[in-house]
């Protein structure tokens, strides 16, 4: 009898073990944090900073280009280089004709020549004619920065075309150029342009 009660309380001790050890585990796994879900917003707002976030943009380069130099105007009296020639425009003036001490020559009716006196220095190795029939320096008058007169060749003695400046040798010479006693007479803008070897220079007459 005693035996059996023995065996009895051994049996229930051995259940009431075994119920609290499922207990205790239940118990921790309950209590181990969950991570909470992501609610749909959460998600979107990631997504959405995702997508804003600002790429490294390539740097743009300048298209700004360097402004080019305007070219001087000169005055009557003022030095400038042409290539190889050192040239001054000494003074002009307007007239009917040219002449020497034997020959004259006559601008046509209506008209007259713009007569350009001229120092010019021959800065090169060899002999050359500043103005010539063919070729040459270009000279050539603009009358209200859009009419153009060039230059007329003519026989008379001082005329640049006729002579021939050794190197290093400057000659005083003038040369003509043909126009309408309207622009002769006008009050609107007047300069001559100089051009030689990819060098250009403009002088104002007015």
């Amino acid at each position: 009898m005693k035996k059996a009660l023995i065996l009895l309380l051994i049996s229930t001790l051995a259940l009431a073990g075994c119920g609290q050890s499922a207990q205790t585990g239940a118990g921790n796994k309950q209590d181990a944090p969950k991570e909470p879900a992501k609610t749909e917003s959460a998600a979107k707002t990631e997504s959405s900073a995702d997508s804003k976030a600002p790429a490294d943009k390539p740097k743009e380069q300048s298209k700004e280009k360097p402004a080019k130099e305007e070219a001087k105007v000169l005055k009557t009296g003022e030095k400038f280089t042409l290539k190889d020639w050192e040239v001054t425009l000494d003074s002009f003036e307007f007239n009917k004709s040219v002449k020497d001490k034997m020959f004259s020559s006559s601008a046509s009716d209506g008209n007259k020549f713009l007569v350009l006196q001229l120092s010019v220095t021959n800065n090169g190795t060899a002999a050359e004619s500043f103005v010539k029939m063919i070729g040459g320096t270009s000279i050539k008058a603009i009358y209200n920065d859009k009419y153009e007169y060039k230059v007329t060749i003519t026989m008379i003695d001082g005329d640049l075309s006729k002579s021939s400046i050794q190197p290093l040798s400057t000659n005083k010479g003038f040369t003509v150029i043909e126009m309408p006693d309207k622009v002769a007479d006008a009050p609107e803008s007047l300069v001559v342009v100089f051009e030689s070897g990819g060098a250009k220079s403009t002088v104002k007459l007015r």
